[in-house]
C-alpha cells in the first residue's frame, strides 16, 4: 500500500471515528477540520471572516494573545454544514454574491 493511500485511509478511521462521538463532543480546530474535510487554514480564514461554523474560545477579561485555543462543537459543524448546502454551482455562486 502506498504512502498516499495509508494517508488516505488514516484520515478515514479518524473521520470515522468522529461521526461516532456525541454531538455535545467538542473538537479542536484540527479535529473540526477533518470532520468539514477542510484544511486548518480554511477554518481560521473563515474565523476571521465570521463566515464559518460557531466555535467557543476563551473570551475572559484580560485574556491574551491571537493564538487562543478555539473548540467546534459537533452539533454546531453539522449545523453549518447543513446551512450551506447547495443544489447546483450557480445556487453557490449567488450565495457568493458572484452573480
Amino acid at each position: 500500500m502506498s504512502m498516499a493511500t495509508q494517508d488516505i485511509m488514516a484520515k478515514l478511521d479518524v473521520l470515522d471515528k468522529l461521526h461516532r462521538l456525541p454531538e455535545t463532543t467538542l473538537l479542536t480546530t484540527d479535529l473540526a477540520a477533518i470532520f468539514l474535510c477542510a484544511s486548518v487554514t480554511s477554518m481560521e480564514r473563515m474565523r476571521a471572516k465570521g463566515t464559518g461554523p460557531a466555535y467557543s474560545q476563551d473570551c475572559s477579561k484580560g485574556a491574551r494573545g491571537t493564538n487562543q485555543k478555539c473548540l467546534y462543537m459537533k452539533s454546531d459543524l453539522l449545523r453549518w454544514h447543513e446551512r450551506n448546502k447547495v443544489s447546483s454551482s450557480m445556487e453557490a455562486a449567488v450565495r457568493k454574491g458572484q452573480v
